[in-house]
């Protein structure tokens, strides 16, 4: 998310000093400690008041402190509000040290200046932060338009600074000698070095470093450990360039008491829900690959789908020091051209290991890559990481570019990640077991039978060993989930694992459709499957695509209707559900995945509904830009699902695309399936499948694209809008339309 107005909190100490806050969690409150023990050395404040910005928020609340560090001066207070949170705040920290481009960065506060007769009003200034500022004191001095006296300042101190959507800092003081032009803050990376301060307010205990380290929680590193939740710290000079961290879905669908997070969510490898299992040996030559003494390296991993590339690199960046810049370079360009998009590749101070993934279809992305690199002339290293499922002409051609550019690569250039090895097989147990208990604990640890079904889940894991990363942590997922649910009412459970996790994704699904006020009925399924594989196909870098694509999936649902086909209705209520089923820090919505699940989906919707994935990105509606990204999905899921060949040629074939020579050279052979769970006599092989009806939904317009006040457009209030996501920050909403279209006051259709 990024910066959030109603999040900002006037504090007042309990010898009168008053100052600002930032609640960076559900009733947390980040702010400095002098304002709660009024400046009195050694004291251990207890209490304080809060007054939050949100509309009606006008009473004084009482406030705990829950962690407090005199030397720091630093302390988070909790307190007791019926606010609606948005999402878990993001954290970054400066990493490069370019003094001609300052980082431009914002904060917003209740300083002494804003002070009336009836209170204190907010202000909101920006200004610029240079990282070097902090070499001796350990704070950041950010430059700001200057104020006639220092006093005027009075009151900022515990804002929240905000440099894009990473908070960076928290006010502290203001230095003498600028003539009320600058404040010094006190950066939040050093507070994320506290285990103290992660336990307060994360709840949860991280594995605690080795003595005299600190724990790194980097861009690219995950958390420490299964039972972590911390979030990792960023840098804010690359931000615009990595691919954010995987974001979980709105509490209101993710609570233990709700039913748990998103499987989707749990299987991704940035999250680490499961022990990281074999590739030792690769592991040690890329970390000795990475500690190398050269300036400049590069390396190539291939492996096929769900072999663990990118499970790999997020281990090699877990085992670098604390001082490496780590992360996966977005798929795509930013919006600004290459060269100055790329700048800040050339001015970090620290060293740089950056990945990117699915390299063999991102050429035009590598050549800029490259060519920023070549530019750079620090003393840091400098590690590119290529993931890729196959090799073929593109690797020689990278390398030899590499060579070109002036740095030459070292003779350890590739790494080929294959199955499993007959001797990591004999080891795999344990870790199956262990990664099946990790997703028990992770889904079911408020079951109230918790204690007496986890053991059970020994009894559905698979007898036959697992040939990958993927498919072994698909079946320990799986395996936890029927222990715990088994068969919905009615139902028989499926045999295949990707079926088993794919049913509890539906519940997931409508879970948040009845949050949003959607039928729970037979007809809402399938219409919620397919537009999620529009989704995934499509993706949406805006709220322009995102609207194209829900009206994509939606015609092809119901293309065979015809003359039959309900009238539109509750489109825009999709939209918001889509983006909180699968949000993104990215773009306007994330996807299901692993790509491997994604893929599977696909393929099991075109057997059901054949020619469904043809009209989908076929559909008008649709940006080009779309249509490509769905034919490479197809495309690559391919590599996964040998069924989805055929598939991606007929889709080329129809949109006049060229296949591009990833595919074309790629031997297309068939993935081992994953294995199927024990008690295979509970299980029916085809699921039941649903009738293919769906929900009547309306058209409504690409320009009226406004922020979204917390309730559903559609069906009044959401409780997906008022006790987890705000649609302002999280789903891009859509406002009500004026030409009648879309009107609260049009009733829904009988039985929708």
């Amino acid at each position: 998310m990024t910066f959030d107005a109603w999040s900002v909190v006037e504090v007042l100490g309990e010898g009168g000093s008053y100052g600002s806050g930032y609640e960076v969690d559900a009733g947390v409150v980040l702010t400095v400690g002098h304002i709660l023990t009024d400046g009195v050395p050694r004291r251990e404040p207890t209490s304080a008041m809060v007054r939050f910005m949100y509309p009606g928020a006008d009473d004084w609340l009482q406030a705990h402190v829950i962690w407090y560090d005199g030397p720091l001066d630093a302390a988070l207070l909790i307190v007791a509000t019926d606010r609606s949170f948005t999402a878990p705040v993001r954290y970054g920290e400066l990493t490069g040290a370019d003094p001609q481009h300052p980082v431009a960065c914002g904060v917003i506060g209740f300083p002494q200046v804003q002070a009336t007769r009836h209170g204190r009003d907010s202000m909101g200034v920006s200004g610029t932060i240079d990282a070097s500022t902090q070499r001796f004191n350990r704070r950041y001095q950010i430059a700001l338009a200057p104020l006639e006296n220092a006093e005027d300042w009075r009151g900022m101190s515990g804002a929240a600074v905000f440099c894009g959507p990473l908070l960076i800092a928290v006010v502290r003081s203001v230095p003498e000698g600028f003539h009320a032009g600058r404040i010094n803050a006190v950066p939040v990376g050093r507070l994320l070095r506290r285990a103290e301060f992660r336990r307060a307010l994360f709840g949860t205990g991280c594995v605690e470093p080795a003595p005299g380290q600190d724990e790194p929680h980097s861009a690219l590193r995950a958390p420490c450990g299964p039972e972590c939740e911390v979030p990792p710290l960023e840098s804010v000079e690359l931000e615009p360039l990595l691919e954010a961290p995987p974001r979980p879905g709105p509490r209101a669908l993710t609570a233990p008491h709700e039913g748990g997070p998103s499987v989707s969510y749990l299987l991704h490898p940035r999250v680490r829900t499961v022990p990281f299992i074999g590739r030792g040996p690769e592991l040690r030559r890329l970390s000795a690959w990475a500690d190398s003494d050269r300036p400049f390296d590069a390396m190539v991993v291939t492996g096929a789908m769900g072999a663990g590339k990118t499970r790999l690199a997020v281990e090699l960046a877990q085992h670098l020091d604390d001082d490496w810049v780590t992360g996966f370079l977005r798929t795509e360009p930013p919006d600004a051209s290459p060269p100055p998009a790329l700048y800040p590749l050339t001015t970090s101070t620290r060293p740089l290991l950056l990945v990117i993934d699915y390299a063999e279809t991102r050429p035009a992305w590598v050549e800029p890559v490259l060519r920023a690199l070549a530019e750079y002339r620090g003393r840091a290293r400098v590690r590119l990481l290529l993931l890729s499922r196959v090799a073929g002409q593109w690797q020689e051609d990278v390398l030899r570019r590499c060579e070109h550019l002036g740095f030459p690569v070292g003779a350890e250039r590739s790494i080929r990640l294959g199955a499993l090895e007959p001797h990591e097989h004999d080891a795999t147990l344990p870790p199956l077991s262990r990664a099946a208990h990790a997703f028990a604990r992770r889904l079911y640890v408020r079951h109230p039978l918790f204690d007496l079904i986890e053991p059970a889940v020994e009894g559905w894991l698979p007898v036959n060993p697992l040939r990958d990363p993927f498919t072994l942590g698909l079946a320990a997922c799986a395996a936890a989930i029927s222990a715990f649910e088994g068969a919905a009412p009615g139902q028989a459970a499926p045999v295949s694992p990707y079926e088993v996790v794919l049913a509890r994704e539906e519940r997931y699904w409508m879970r948040g459709a009845e949050a949003c006020g959607l039928p729970s009925g037979r007809e809402t399924l399938p219409l919620l499957r397919t537009l999620v594989v529009t989704q995934a196909l499509c993706g949406a870098r805006d709220r322009r695509e995102a609207a194209a694509a829900v009206r994509a999936g939606r015609s092809a649902h119901y293309r065979h209707w015809g003359a039959d086909a309900p009238s539109p209705d509750r489109l825009r209520t999709l939209h918001y559900l889509l983006s909180a089923l699968y949000p993104s820090q990215n773009d306007e919505w994330g996807h299901l995945g692993p790509h491997a699940l994604s893929a599977h989906l696909i393929d099991s919707a075109e057997r059901h509904d054949h020619g469904l994935t043809r009209s989908i990105l076929t559909a008008p509606e649709l940006a080009s830009d779309q249509r490509r990204r769905g034919l490479e999905t197809v495309l690559l899921g391919a590599s996964h699902r040998p069924e989805l060949i055929g598939l991606g040629r007929e889709i080329a074939d129809a949109l006049g695309e060229s296949l591009p020579p990833w595919f074309t050279e790629e031997p297309h052979v068939p993935p081992t399936p994953a294995a199927d769970l024990v008690h295979p006599d509970r299980f029916d092989a085809e699921p039941e499948l649903h009738d293919n009806t769906g929900l009547d939904e309306e058209t409504y317009p690409l320009d009226d694209l406004g922020p979204f006040d917390g309730t559903s457009p559609d069906s009044g209030p959401c409780s997906i809008g008022s006790t987890g996501v705000r649609d302002n920050t999280d789903l891009g909403g859509l406002p009500e339309a004026t030409d009648g279209s879309d009107g609260p006051d049009e009733p829904p259709v009988p039985g929708v």
